[in-house]
């Protein structure tokens, strides 16, 4: 599939790097093929709309069978006995019924096959019977903001107002921005930020349901979107539904219960504000009381900074939020100062 030249060379060692140390490699179609070449299962994996569908378009020729359509485990079976050695891509492993038809493609098979990509929105090794697998799990990398502003000039958003407000509100997702696009065209204002935020969610949420059929789920995740964080306790919901939350490929659990990632939460929460603004209010004012309490009672100072990041996404004040929680994806969090840090320290209060 691939040559050993200097390209080749340089993709493999970002492979082994990766299974050194733990961690996962960041898709491109270079890296996709060389891992099909040394694995026999391969998960490509990332969010709703990171553009896993764009990098298996690159995989030429490789086939590509659909997991949501309804003859999805017969089809499987078929594909997987084809006398061919073309990547098979099984595409929208998420949801029960999906992951269903997969088991075939689990299981070890006795004779050599085509190279197999599996692709979902979560690491099929969270999945019961995937963990041993064996399966190699590469992410999909956010878009660059000047990626999200071409494909903003690419929709034929020709107002500056208008692609910056894509920029900001799709965060690196490509699907947050097109269906902003989509909105902006229909004819919401770019200065209404929240109003093209309600057309994107109703996109996002359609795009759930092939995950978790709808069940009350969708006014929860406005409710968790808002609160930045939240326990059962905090939310208000029963553990049914609670436990529904959880299983969204949307939501990641934290040292404060559970959390919508960025950028979803950040669209979620502004559609909330404009739909629903007095609720949206009274919500966030309820939760930071209960958070403060939380941050007061934790004793260690090492755990205080989930705590506190909650506390402060709760400000009514939106440069503050904005500055400290930017609507991307990310892994920063707060942590105690040390001695080296004094010098930035001061810049920034000075700042």
């Amino acid at each position: 599939m691939i040559d050993d030249g200097p390209a080749g060379s340089v993709v493999g060692d970002l492979m082994t790097d990766a299974a050194a140390t733990g961690a996962t490699a960041r898709a491109t179609p270079d890296v996709l093929r060389v891992a099909m070449d040394r694995h026999r299962l391969v998960n490509l994996t990332g969010p709703l709309g990171s553009g896993k569908s764009w990098l298996v378009s690159r995989l030429s020729p490789a086939r590509v069978l659909d997991l949501s359509r309804g003859d999805a485990p017969d089809a499987v079976r078929a594909a997987l006995a084809e006398p061919t050695t073309r990547p098979l891509v099984l595409d929208g492993a998420d949801g029960p019924e999906a992951l269903a038809a997969l088991e075939h493609a689990r299981l070890p098979r006795e004779a050599p096959a085509a190279p197999l990509l599996l692709v979902s929105r979560r690491s099929l090794l969270a999945q019961p019977g995937w963990t041993l697998s064996g399966a190699v799990v590469i992410e999909t990398a956010p878009w660059s903001d000047d990626r999200i502003r071409r494909l903003a000039a690419g929709a034929q958003l020709a107002g500056p107002v208008a692609r910056d407000l894509v920029v900001r509100m799709a965060g690196g997702n490509p699907l947050i921005a097109c269906a902003a696009c989509r909105a902006l065209h229909a004819g919401a204002s770019p200065d209404a930020p929240g109003a093209v935020a309600d057309q994107v969610v109703r996109e996002i949420t359609e795009r759930l349901s092939r995950e978790r059929p709808a069940h009350g789920w969708q006014r929860a995740l406005d409710k968790l979107a808002t609160v930045w964080g939240g326990d059962r306790e905090l939310l208000g919901e029963g553990r049914e539904l609670f436990d529904t939350l959880g299983r969204l490929s949307l939501v990641t659990r934290t040292e404060l219960g559970l959390t919508v990632l960025e950028p979803f939460r950040a669209v979620f929460e502004q559609a909330h504000r404009w739909r629903q603004p007095s609720a949206h209010h009274g919500l966030r004012s309820r939760a930071h009381t209960p958070r403060r309490r939380q941050l007061a009672a934790e004793a260690s100072v090492g755990r205080r900074g989930r705590p506190a990041e909650g506390t402060m996404a709760l400000i009514d004040d939106t440069v503050v939020r904005e500055t400290l929680f930017p609507a991307r994806a990310g892994d920063g969090a707060i942590q105690t100062a040390a001695p080296g840090d004094a010098d930035d320290i001061g810049g920034l209060m000075h700042l």
